[in-house]
């Protein structure tokens, strides 16, 4: 959901939407800046597990959401979203291009932060590893937050997966869509972004 705003755009367009984060402060966020109340919900969960009523004619992912899912969370994503979508219903995402892959390598760094970021709002070292698996067209980013005051170390894991046209298409064919569209140009390095408007199968 991140943290609301693509949400609160499409209320502005007079849609309902229902937007869904794990992140609280994201969640908190959101709810502090909605103003079409009537038209725009937010929950707090893992979109995976959380119990989700009613049918939906459209479902957006943004930001390599898609991506960093694990194969069979991707399928048990595809299936649960195949029940909340009506008959035709529209699944729009996007993911990491196959050409991304060209210039992944394994690396490790580290750096130094007084805090107030993206991280951490107190004084940490942050050490990155990226472990590049090219055969499964995969990468894993694997960070360590040190908090420099109390030592505290909290471990962070993302993984990563890259797709061409053909693999998306049967990809989702196999779990009940049908591609309608691919759009590359809409990224920065358009062909490393694929931007892809799926339809539920009858």
């Amino acid at each position: 959901m991140c943290p609301g705003l693509y949400a609160y755009e499409l209320g502005k367009l007079g849609h309902n939407v229902l937007g869904i984060d794990f992140n609280k402060e994201s969640i908190n966020y959101a709810n502090e800046k909605k103003v079409i109340k009537d038209l725009v919900e937010y929950k707090y969960g893992n979109y995976l597990e959380i119990p989700i009523n009613g049918k939906f004619n459209t479902a957006i992912i943004i930001y390599f959401d898609f991506s960093v899912l694990l194969p069979d969370e991707q399928k048990l994503f595809l299936q649960n979203l195949n029940k909340l979508l009506e008959d035709d219903g529209l699944f729009i995402f996007d993911i990491y291009g196959k050409t991304i892959m060209e210039n992944k390598q394994d690396s490790r760094s580290w750096y130094i932060s007084q805090g107030n970021d993206f991280w951490s709002k107190e004084p940490y070292l942050l050490l990155e590893e990226t472990k590049v698996f090219k055969n499964e067209n995969r990468w894993a980013e694997r960070y360590f937050l040190i908090d420099q005051k109390t030592g505290k170390i909290k471990e962070y894991i993302n993984w990563n997966q890259c797709f061409d046209e053909d693999t998306i298409n049967k990809y989702l064919l196999e779990n009940g869509f049908e591609v309608v569209e691919i759009n590359k140009e809409l990224g920065i390095n358009n062909e490393e972004t694929l931007f892809i408007i799926a339809k539920k199968k009858k």
